[in-house]
């Protein structure tokens, strides 16, 4: 994508302005699925949900625009689109 480096806090601030600006609810359905999944965090976004799914015992790391170790990142790039494509599938 254009403008974008690859790091989770782009693609978070990108899709933050696909959600305002498009009126779409699949990253409502994304929250959604990261409560069921968690248990927890109603009170939280999307975005620090899915950290808080991949590093449970890593507070240090929930942190969304939080500039992080390369692999992780990527990591958790891949988990978000993964999430994606899933909750696309399932429409």
């Amino acid at each position: 994508m254009f403008g974008l480096d690859g790091s989770y806090g782009m693609y978070v601030a990108f899709l933050k302005g696909y959600e305002e600006g498009s009126g779409d609810d699949l990253l409502a359905k994304l929250k959604e699925k990261l409560v069921g999944d968690l248990g927890t965090g109603q009170n939280l976004g999307w975005e620090a949900l899915l950290l808080r799914k991949l590093a449970p015992d890593d507070p240090a790391s929930w942190q969304p625009l939080e500039i992080r170790d390369e692999s992780f990142d990527r990591l958790i790039c891949q988990a978000l689109f993964d999430h994606l494509e899933d909750l696309e599938s399932e429409a």
